[in-house]
């Protein structure tokens, strides 16, 4: 025979058997409760009248009752316990499903805590490399702007080393800056 695949479950959730009893003998049974349906099925003698129907067999001095009511009886007890049974199950299933996701989350939140940390390592290398590459940067602006300010300088020096020069007489063939000897002219032809 094979078996019923909710069988192969590891949680396999009772089945509920219902009594088939009257609602009067239920309400009665509920009534009293298990532990007195219970202690007259096992051969307690009732003190309260209603209950003695139960009894499978007749106390002395009794009129004999009906058997039907203690099997009802058996078959109520039966469906409560079987409820129990499925209620405790239910529970055993919800704290094992609390415990999967409680163990789920853990290991999610270590995965990435450690995920964070690498990617933090890798941010501050990133940030090391910038700051490196900004010092860098830095000094090649520094030496940048003292270039252009050495040419600038050197440029002023050109322009004012050529006003003067304008301003001084220059000998006409050879454009000396004093009228040369050497050209025996003084610029005037």
């Amino acid at each position: 025979m094979r078996p019923w695949k909710w069988e192969l479950w590891p949680w396999n959730w009772r089945k509920v058997r219902k009594a088939r009893i009257s609602k009067e003998d239920r309400d009665l049974f509920e009534r009293y409760g298990e532990s007195v349906i219970g202690s007259i099925l096992a051969g307690d003698i009732p003190i309260v009248s209603e209950l003695r129907a139960i009894l499978p067999h007749s106390p002395p001095g009794q009129p004999t009752v009906n058997s039907d009511k203690f099997e009802e009886a058996r078959n109520w007890l039966t469906e409560c316990r079987d409820a129990h049974e499925r209620r405790e199950q239910r529970l055993e299933t919800v704290e094992i499903g609390v415990v999967a996701l409680i163990t789920i989350e853990i290991f999610l939140s270590l995965y990435f805590g450690f995920r964070a940390i690498s990617d933090g390592r890798q941010q501050d290398a990133i940030l090391q490399q910038m700051n490196k590459n900004t010092a860098d940067t830095a000094l090649q602006i520094q030496r940048a702007a003292d270039a252009t300010t050495a040419s600038l300088e050197i440029l002023r020096q050109e322009r004012v080393k050529n006003s003067a020069r304008r301003m001084e007489p220059q000998c006409v063939n050879c454009e000396h800056e004093q009228p040369c000897h050497s050209c025996s002219s003084t610029g005037s032809d």
